[in-house]
């Protein structure tokens, strides 16, 4: 019966080797999926934050109504300009007319024509492609457009 017991034993200890082994792999094993599961959480946040970004995109900014560009108006006598190349940017000088300087702090109307309102926004989007491109590059977070007006338009 001691040969069979001492089988029995040895048996007994390989298995419970095989079971140490096994319990280390899952340890293991649940560390990653602990990882990834983070990963995930991770990411959710940010596919919420992106889609809660497009949403304000959308409505126009927090408001829900789409943004206005305030005190422009159109006028429909064209105004001269040197031509320019195409391809070439557009000074944002081109936009301005000729106005007294308004004391600081007070708004002025600009009247401009439609030729060039629709030349400013074409520039604006133009402007705001390459500046999210150079954000991306920098891992930098993106301005939504009406920041980016307020930046372009001063």
């Amino acid at each position: 019966m001691s040969g069979d017991a001492a089988v029995l034993l040895k048996e007994n200890e390989s298995k419970n080797a095989e079971i140490s082994k096994l319990n280390n792999q899952l340890k293991k094993t649940n560390g990653e999926l602990q990882a990834r599961n983070s990963e995930v959480d991770q990411l959710n946040r940010k596919l919420q934050a992106a889609e809660s970004e497009n949403k304000k995109l959308k409505t126009g900014g927090k408001s829900g109504k789409a943004a206005k560009p305030a005190n422009l108006t159109v006028n429909s006598t064209p105004v001269r300009r040197s031509v320019q190349p195409s391809g070439t940017a557009t000074p944002r000088s081109q936009y301005a007319t000729q106005t007294s300087a308004a004391p600081l702090g007070k708004t002025q109307a600009r009247s401009l024509t439609l030729k060039q309102l629709k030349d400013m926004i074409a520039d604006m989007y133009n402007q705001k492609v390459k500046f999210d491109k150079k954000c991306e590059d920098n891992r930098l977070p993106r301005e939504t457009m009406e920041q980016f007006m307020y930046t372009f338009l001063n």
